[in-house]
């Protein structure tokens, strides 16, 4: 059996190639009392009454926001704070590795983050270009570069999957977003059809 012209290597993000970020972010706060074990804490007693996870700590961030423990969030202020993430230790030559092994079967690896963090600290992440594309949670304002008020879209569990179809039938973040039902539609030429994924 002939090996596919092309493999995707899937990413989380927080804890996988770099320390929890949202925790680091909420750490820079400490001086107006936030404390990102109470953070966590709160997030689990929403979980315990029903919420999802990932919109439980996306809505207790704003709520934060609301508070004044944190200050007015923008995505360049998300972004910025990205940059300062330091990549786990190798990672960029495990990227450089697996590009070569591919190579030596003619194969074009791809790497792409599909990740419950939040979408503009990944992007800020000193390794993105490495990255075709990244799916994470975001904010939503009232005006492009306004301040983020809104949960605009969110990385759950289930939804990660959504994500593997995207990569599998070629789609990119910009082509999603403007027609997210495109994931739903037949392919017929889907990349490596006929193989197994593996992630």
């Amino acid at each position: 059996m002939p090996i596919p012209n092309i493999i995707a290597v899937i990413f989380d993000f927080d804890d996988t190639l770099t320390d929890d970020p949202m925790s680091m972010f909420l750490a820079k706060h400490k001086n107006k009392g936030v404390d990102p074990r109470s953070f966590w804490q709160e997030r689990n007693d929403l979980v315990k009454q029903g919420w999802d996870p990932t919109l439980g700590y996306l809505h207790l961030l704003l709520k934060y926001v609301d508070r004044g423990k944190i200050p007015p969030l923008t995505s360049k202020i998300l972004k910025d704070f990205g940059r300062t993430l330091k990549p786990y230790p190798g990672l960029r030559k495990l990227f450089k590795e697996l590009r070569y092994i591919g190579s030596q079967y003619r194969c074009d690896v791809e790497f792409y983050i599909v990740s419950g963090g939040i979408q503009e600290m990944i992007e800020g992440f000193p390794l993105r270009s490495e990255f075709k594309a990244v799916w994470g949670c975001q904010l939503g304002s009232e005006k492009p570069g306004g301040e983020l008020r809104y949960i605009k879209s969110t990385v759950s569990f289930t939804e990660k999957t959504r994500y593997l179809f995207v990569i599998n039938k070629g789609l990119g973040p910009k082509q999603l977003a403007s027609n997210p039902y495109l994931v739903n539609e037949e392919i017929s030429n889907r990349r490596n059809a006929g193989y197994p994924s593996v992630i």
